[in-house]
């Protein structure tokens, strides 16, 4: 009998010790909750960020409608190219790269930037693979503003200033060297200071005279706008950059006689 009553108090202890287990999990599982519950009230009341939507592609598409000829340099200027090129790029639409393609505007320059290209080089220049494709990168770096021109504001026109706020391309446009997506950048206007910076670049002051102001972004990339038509009562941003990015030249065909 005195063995029996000895092993009474360690029954009752190995009674116990699951339900001290069992709380301590049901405690430990609420303070799990909390903490959940506290991460997904900080997640809502936090801001989201701006989602920039990237290029998408590859696509493919014919340069000029019809064949292109060149003259090479030297053999007093009888040596000649005939080529056709296509273009494999980045955009945010096919469609504005077809209609740039149809614009009379860009065939005419992609003529004369061509034809500008090739009375640079002597036939042993392309007749070479590997003097082929140092031809073809230079005409990527020539087509590519070309075809993808920088916008200010107006999304279908880059001619044409923004219609909300007035800015417009600068003269000198053609040497910026931002040519970051269009939906990516933003040129940012504070009338009452007269104060206008491209992304989180450095203010520059300006009194609306400037045809041909630099503004430079915090990453050294620089962009020439027009504020002689912007508006005295404008503050706020505006869009600017290029629909899309050329990342190599094929021939469809390539012909030296």
């Amino acid at each position: 009998m005195a063995d029996e009553k000895e092993k009474e108090p360690q029954d009752t202890q190995e009674e116990t010790t699951p339900k001290a287990k069992k709380k301590g999990l049901l405690m430990g599982g609420g303070v799990v909750g909390l903490i959940a519950a506290a991460y997904m009230v900080v997640m809502i009341a936090m801001p989201g960020e701006k989602l920039i939507p990237p290029f998408d592609g590859p696509f493919v598409i014919p340069l000029s409608a019809a064949d292109i000829q060149v003259n090479l340099r030297g053999d007093n200027g009888r040596r000649y190219l005939v080529m056709n090129l296509q273009a494999t790029y980045m955009g945010y639409d096919e469609s504005y790269v077809q209609d740039r393609v149809l614009d009379p505007v860009y065939q005419a320059d992609l003529i004369d930037a061509l034809i500008g290209i090739g009375r640079q080089k002597a036939m042993s220049d392309v007749e070479d693979l590997v003097g082929q494709e140092a031809f073809k990168e230079e005409i990527r770096d020539v087509i590519n503003p070309l075809l993808f021109p920088i916008h200010i504001g107006n999304p279908t026109n880059h001619v044409k200033p923004d219609e909300t706020s007035g800015i417009a391309a600068g003269l000198s446009i053609e040497t910026s060297t931002m040519r970051g997506g269009f939906q990516a950048h933003a040129i940012h206007v504070d009338s009452p200071k007269s104060e206008i910076w491209m992304d989180e670049g450095p203010k520059v002051s300006f009194d609306g005279s400037e045809d041909d102001l630099m503004l430079e972004s915090d990453t050294g990339l620089t962009l020439f706008v027009d504020l002689t038509g912007l508006k005295v009562d404008f503050s706020g941003d505006v869009q600017a950059g290029v629909f899309g990015q050329v990342k190599s030249i094929k021939f469809a065909r390539f012909i030296t006689q």
